[in-house]
């Protein structure tokens, strides 16, 4: 668990410096994500036609960006559970995260179904793999 001023630093630089900088990409989980109900409802919503991978909150905000602005309230922070310890098949790489950063907000259509979803589909990433809790022993 971070301690208090370690999740302090995180929350500054999410909110404060990662936001300024690549205001056009999600900076949270879907975990911390709270949206306008018109404009999820315009960009589709969450749903498995859209994007049947991981990464599911990061393909949704460039949906949703694509209606206005995404804010980061210092104040608001939410921090996934810690039980997932080996996060290999709900992850993206580091070139896939370096290559996201690179993309202007216009080419992200692109990045995310030309060039991220064949790679996940390869290595069976779907958001099903979010629901496999491999902290728990096999019943």
């Amino acid at each position: 668990m971070p301690t208090r001023l370690a999740a302090r630093r995180k929350r500054f630089w999410r909110a404060q410096v990662a936001a300024r900088l690549w205001p056009r990409q999600t900076h949270t989980g879907g975990f911390g994500q709270t949206f306008r109900t018109t404009a999820l409802v315009a960009a589709g919503g969450y749903a498995h036609a859209h994007w049947p991978y991981v990464l599911m909150d990061h393909e949704i905000m460039h949906r949703v960006l694509a209606q206005g602005r995404a804010v980061y309230p210092p104040d608001l922070w939410c921090i996934p559970s810690p039980r997932r310890a080996d996060r290999r098949r709900v992850r993206w790489t580091l070139a896939e995260r370096l290559i996201y950063h690179a993309t202007p907000h216009a080419w992200q259509g692109w990045y995310f179904h030309r060039f991220l979803a064949p790679r996940l589909a390869a290595r069976r990433a779907t958001h099903l793999a979010l629901r496999e809790k491999s902290w728990l022993p096999p019943s």
